[in-house]
């Protein structure tokens, strides 16, 4: 298992999970309603930003980033509100929760996206044509009337 498949997933969480708790500490405590938020950023954090693909062109290849810094502004913003109301320190842990979850994880390299066995980080590799025919068509090539598989004879 290649752990670098997994380090912007893991560092979303963190990041959650951390900002979560600095905020539920900002009363002194932390309650069990703050508890389940906390756990629950975290986990969240690190399903999300690990389904979101790494594309390496155009808008979509900001998604971890995004989906990191909503969920950790989001968690952090559900700690303050479990006594009902938002103090000051809470809106602006929040907002630092938000930018520590963007920049932590746009610092975490990509992966290197070779490992099969994971559908989320594997390069997208252009098709041919003749591969798209192929992949329409079943493996098989059209012979005069009949499609062929490769195994069949002509003759």
């Amino acid at each position: 298992m290649n752990i670098g498949l997994y380090a912007k997933a893991i560092a979303g969480a963190v990041v959650a999970g951390l900002t979560a708790a600095t905020t539920a500490l900002a009363d002194g405590t932390i309650t069990l309603v703050e508890w389940m938020v906390i756990a629950g950023a975290f986990l969240a954090a690190a399903a999300a930003v690990w389904a979101v693909p790494t594309l390496p062109e155009g808008v979509a290849r900001y998604g971890k980033i995004a989906t990191s810094a909503l969920i950790a502004l989001a968690g952090s913003l559900g700690t303050g509100l479990a006594d009902g109301a938002l103090s000051s320190q809470e809106i602006i842990t929040a907002v630092i929760a938000l930018l520590v979850g963007s920049g932590l994880v746009a610092s975490v390299p990509n992966a290197a996206g070779d490992d099969p066995a994971d559908p989320v980080t594997r390069k997208l590799v252009p098709v041919s044509t003749a591969t798209k025919a192929a992949l329409v068509t079943g493996g098989r090539s059209y012979v005069g009337k009949h499609y062929a598989t490769p195994t069949d004879s002509e003759g």
